[in-house]
C-alpha cells in the first residue's frame, strides 16, 4: 500500500496536495481491506486485492493531479488592472492640469508597486500565515501602541521596503490587515464553546477600542469593527462555536450596536450627549452643513456637474483632498457624474466578484479570510460615497484603488492578493485545514554502550 500511494502522489505537481491526497487514498483503501477482511480474506491478500481495485497508480496520480492544480483569479487579475490603468491617467491628469512634473512616485509608482505586493501575496499560503496569525495580531497591535505611546503626533511610521517611493505606512491603513488575521483567529476559537466565542470578541473589542480612543480614526474604527461583526456573526451560524445561534447573535448584535444606538439617542434627547457627537449627528441630518464647510463644497460640486463633462467650478483648487478622501467628487466635477457613478460600479463589480470567489470557497479558512478582506474594501467604499453624498459626518476614508493615497493604495492591492491565493488554493486544501501553531521538539537520544 505505501508504495502505491507512495507512487501516486509523486504524479502530483502541487506538494500541498499530497498529504490530503495520501489521506483520503489512505482511508479508501483501509476501509476495502477491512471488508475484504470480513468476508474471509487473509490480511496480505486483503490488502493486495484492496491496492489492485484501486487502478494503476500512475494513472490515478495524473488524474488527480489534473483535478488537484492551483487556479488564477483572471477576473480579479484583469478587472484590477483595468482600474490600476485608469487610475494612473485620472492621477496624471491631474498632476498636468496643476503644472506638476510628473515623477515616477507621483502615484504611478505607488500603483506598480501595490500591483507588485499583490502578485507577492497571491504566492504566499494563506493557511502558513493562519497557524501565526495571533503573534501577527500582536504585532499590529504593538506597533500601534508604541507609535502612540512614545509620539502623539506620530501617525506613521518610514518603511525600507517603500523608499524608492518615498512612501510611509500609515497605522490605519496597516490595521486593515488585521481583519485576514481575525478571520484566522476565528478559525482557531472553532469548536471551543462559549469560552472561544468570548475570546473572540475579546480579539474584535481590543483593537477597535484602541484605534478608536488611542489613535482616534473613526473611518478605520468603522471599517475594523463592521468587518469583525459581520465574521463572528458568519462564524456563530456556520455553528464554529457550537452555541445557541439565534440567541448568541442577538446578544451580540444587541450589545455592539443596539445598546450604543439607544444610548446615543438618549443622550441627544436629554442634552447629555458631548458637544462633537452632537454636531456629528446634526451633520448627518441636516441638509445645511453649518458645521462643515468641506461639506457644503462637496455639495455645491456635486450639484453643478453634469451628466458627461465638465463643469464651471475648479475642483482642484476649492477642494481638499481632491485626489484621495474626495476623489469622487473631483470625478463628477471634471468628467460628469455618469463617469463618477461607472467608476463606483467597476469598482463594486470587482468586490462582488472576490465575495463570491470567498462563498464559493470549499476551504471553510479561506472562505472566511476572503469574506473578511470583501468587507473591509466594500466599508471604505460606503463609507466614502456616503460622505461624498453628505449622508455621513467627514472623516478620513479612502476609496479603493482610486483614491491617492500610497498606505492605502498598496494595502489594498495586499488584500486583493490574499483573495488570489485563496482562489489559487481552491481545489487544492478541503473543507478544514491544519491552522495550530507548528510545535518544536527536540528529542536528546543517549546511546550507552555495555563495556564487558
Amino acid at each position: 500500500m505505501e508504495k502505491y500511494l507512495t507512487t501516486v502522489t509523486d504524479q502530483l505537481r502541487c506538494k500541498e496536495v499530497r498529504p490530503y491526497v495520501e489521506k483520503e487514498l489512505r482511508d479508501h483503501i483501509e476501509d476495502q481491506i477491512e471488508y475484504n477482511v470480513s468476508k474471509g480474506m487473509k490480511q496480505d491478500d486483503a490488502e493486495k486485492a484492496a491496492v489492485k481495485d484501486m487502478g494503476d497508480p500512475v494513472e490515478t496520480g495524473v488524474l488527480l493531479d489534473k483535478i488537484h492544480r492551483t487556479k488564477m483569479a483572471w477576473e480579479v487579475i484583469v478587472f484590477t488592472a483595468i482600474i490600476t490603468i485608469a487610475a494612473i491617467l485620472l492621477h496624471s491628469n491631474i498632476w498636468m492640469e496643476r503644472k506638476y512634473s510628473i515623477e515616477f512616485d507621483d502615484g504611478a509608482g505607488a500603483y506598480i508597486f501595490g500591483f507588485a505586493i499583490m502578485l507577492l501575496f497571491y504566492y504566499i499560503d494563506y493557511t502558513f500565515v493562519a497557524r501565526f496569525s495571533k503573534i501577527i495580531a500582536v504585532f499590529l497591535m504593538a506597533v500601534c501602541f508604541y507609535l502612540r505611546m512614545f509620539d502623539d503626533n506620530r501617525y506613521s511610521f518610514p518603511c525600507p521596503m517603500f523608499a524608492l517611493f518615498r512612501s510611509v505606512v500609515l497605522i490605519d491603513s496597516l490595521m486593515l490587515m488585521y481583519i485576514p488575521v481575525f478571520a484566522c483567529i476565528l478559525y482557531k476559537y472553532r469548536n471551543t464553546g462559549v469560552k472561544g466565542l468570548i475570546k473572540s470578541v475579546l480579539w474584535m473589542v481590543v483593537p477597535t477600542w484602541y484605534m478608536l480612543y488611542r489613535v482616534g480614526t473613526f473611518g478605520t474604527c468603522l471599517t475594523l469593527f463592521f468587518s469583525m461583526l459581520v465574521l463572528i456573526s458568519m462564524a456563530i451560524y456556520k455553528g464554529w462555536f457550537k452555541v445557541n445561534k439565534r440567541v448568541s447573535i442577538s446578544v451580540l448584535l444587541g450589545t455592539f450596536v443596539g445598546i450604543p444606538l439607544v444610548s446615543t439617542a438618549i443622550g441627544y434627547l436629554t442634552d447629555t450627549l458631548p458637544e462633537y457627537k452632537r454636531i456629528w449627528i446634526n451633520a448627518i441630518f441636516s441638509s445645511t452643513g453649518k458645521a462643515d464647510t468641506t461639506a457644503d463644497t462637496i455639495r455645491d460640486l456635486l450639484c453643478a456637474s453634469k451628466l458627461t463633462g465638465k463643469t464651471a467650478m475648479n475642483a482642484a483648487k476649492i477642494l481638499p483632498d481632491f485626489d484621495s478622501d474626495y476623489v469622487l467628487a473631483y470625478i463628477s466635477s471634471e468628467f460628469g457624474w455618469s463617469v463618477g457613478l461607472l467608476v463606483i460600479c467597476v469598482v463594486l463589480f470587482l468586490l462582488s466578484i472576490m465575495l463570491r470567489i470567498s462563498l464559493k470557497q470549499k476551504n471553510q479558512l479561506g472562505m472566511m479570510i476572503g469574506v473578511g478582506v470583501s468587507m473591509v474594501l466594500v466599508c471604505n467604499v460606503v463609507l466614502n460615497v456616503l460622505i461624498i453624498i453628505g449622508a455621513f459626518p467627514r472623516m478620513s476614508t479612502f476609496f479603493p484603488l482610486i483614491s491617492l493615497s500610497e498606505s492605502n493604495i498598496i494595502v489594498t492591492y495586499a488584500l486583493i492578493g490574499i483573495v488570489l491565493s485563496i482562489y489559487k488554493y481552491k481545489s487544492i486544501y478541503p473543507k478544514f485545514v491544519n491552522a495550530t501553531f507548528p510545535k518544536v521538539s527536540i528529542e536528546f537520544k543517549f546511546n550507552i554502550k555495555e563495556q564487558n
